[in-house]
């Protein structure tokens, strides 16, 4: 699923998106399996970074159901977001683009949003409430909305 680390995770309904620095988005689905009805704590991805070998140690709790290539997105802390109903997904990059998903349909991003002013990486994005807006942080102190016609 994941070759490097994970800088970002979220449910989905019953299941989890997570993306990594390698340009990565998962969907996937946990497999926990436990008989107790208390408190568990469970590891369901891991992999080893020691000597550079980026092996994962252990991915049986988890059932991969789709990924999401990215582009521009190799880099520590950018956040993804999905809209109140898990069906959009959205994701900027370092070229200050967003890219946006249906989660359940699209291959390949069904939408770009760009501004030619709007060039440095774009950390973290959220949806509005009603999901017709999107904002934007980027690494130049900007914060950028987005809105749908």
């Amino acid at each position: 699923m994941h070759t490097d680390y994970v800088d970002c995770v979220q449910f989905v309904g019953g299941l989890i998106l997570s993306k990594s620095i390698a340009n990565t988005l998962a969907l996937w689905k946990p497999q926990i399996y436990s008989s107790r009805k208390t408190t568990t704590t469970n590891i369901l991805l891991q992999h080893n970074n020691n000597n550079n070998n980026n092996k994962r140690l252990r991915n049986s709790a988890a059932l991969p159901l789709r990924d999401f290539a990215l582009t521009h997105c190799g880099v520590w802390f950018v956040r993804f977001q999905t809209d109140r109903a898990g069906r959009m997904l959205a994701i900027g990059n370092t070229k200050g683009d967003i890219k946006i998903w249906e989660v359940g349909t699209h291959k390949n991003p069904f939408a770009t949003l760009s501004n030619a002013q709007c060039t440095s990486t774009i950390r973290m994005v959220s949806f509005s409430p009603d999901g017709k807006s999107i904002i934007a942080t980027c690494d130049d102190s900007t914060v950028w909305k987005w809105d749908a016609y």
